[in-house]
């Protein structure tokens, strides 16, 4: 997963969509790439981008959608991504894959979200 996180979530979005703007292209190639992939993966987060992304659904598949990643990134307050990470990890999940960050600055972030998110978990 990736994850973009900020103070706000307005601060948060606003970097996402910087930082993967929507490409014509990008969204041509993921379908094309949809009618003949077989992976239920690929089939299963496409549906999950079909949802409206909000303060309680903080999935965002914009870049996945755009054909710049092939994963979902969760987006928000470090707050409300914290509390999405916390979940996982009360579930048991001690691993997590993360997108590549473009940044040391961006892997700051995401490493607040990780801290907070394990002050959070009740593991």
């Amino acid at each position: 997963m990736g994850i973009v996180a900020r103070e706000t979530g307005e601060e948060a979005w606003r970097v996402a969509l910087e930082r993967f703007p929507e490409d014509r292209k990008g969204q041509i190639a993921h379908k094309l790439a949809m009618k003949v992939s077989d992976s239920s993966w690929h089939e299963q987060l496409s549906e999950i981008g079909e949802n409206p992304v909000s303060e309680e659904n903080p999935y965002w598949l914009g870049p996945f959608e755009n054909y710049k990643t092939f994963c979902p990134y969760l987006v928000g307050s470090y707050e409300r991504v914290a509390e999405e990470v916390a979940r996982y990890i009360d579930l048991g999940f001690g691993t997590f894959i993360l997108d590549i960050p473009p940044s040391e600055e961006e892997l700051d972030h995401t490493a607040v979200v990780f801290r907070e998110a394990l002050s959070r978990s009740s593991v």
